[in-house]
């Protein structure tokens, strides 16, 4: 079993707030970016387009990081 040790571990739960699980992983992108960190997002079944949506925000932003 590996035991993973971050300096920072951020935990956000999300029900029906897509956007705003977005805007706050824009807020701390760059404050997390050099740091030994974990972005945690856990849907409380929203049951709405939450998952995809944030989903594909990651998406878009590993794309633009594995384009620099």
């Amino acid at each position: 079993m590996t035991n993973n040790r971050f300096e920072l571990a951020i935990i956000i739960v999300n029900y029906k707030t897509p956007k705003m699980v977005i805007d706050v992983l824009n807020s701390i992108k760059l404050d997390v970016a050099n740091i030994d960190a974990q972005v945690l997002i856990v849907d409380n079944d929203s049951q709405d387009d939450s998952v995809t949506r944030i989903n594909e925000w990651i998406t878009s932003e590993d794309k633009k990081r594995n384009s620099d």
